[in-house]
């Protein structure tokens, strides 16, 4: 598992419920959906430009990794997921259940697709 330094990444913090905590961490739900609402927009858009270029006494510094940490209900976050750039968060408008086994919803909402676990250290 890689290891990334907490201070290092740009961090979004989640809690889930105990289905989809489970579901995530055997593997089985690659995807985590959140409602298509001005709360979560403001989150996502929070989390992204903590992760842009940022540039410091005329030198650019790289992004930041993105990542996106879980916790079993209201607990410190205990599971991590490196997320990639450029699938971060996908607006989406659904007609039906793709992944009703995973709880997709059938209005619209935001997708963040999970890409590698990682442990933060401090």
């Amino acid at each position: 598992m890689t290891k990334l330094k907490r201070s290092e990444c740009s961090v979004l913090q989640l809690v889930l419920k105990r289905k989809w905590y489970d579901m995530i961490a055997s593997g089985e739900k690659k995807e985590e959906y959140r409602e298509s609402k001005r709360h979560w927009w403001t989150r996502f858009s929070n989390w992204i430009s903590g992760s842009i270029l940022s540039k410091e006494d005329g030198v650019f510094r790289k992004r930041k990794p993105m990542v996106v940490a879980f916790s079993l209900g209201y607990r410190s976050p205990d599971m991590f997921f490196l997320v990639s750039e450029t699938s971060c968060v996908d607006r989406v408008r659904s007609d039906g259940t793709a992944h009703p086994e995973w709880g997709e919803p059938g209005f619209p909402h935001y997708i963040i697709k999970l890409g590698e676990r990682v442990e933060l250290v401090e």
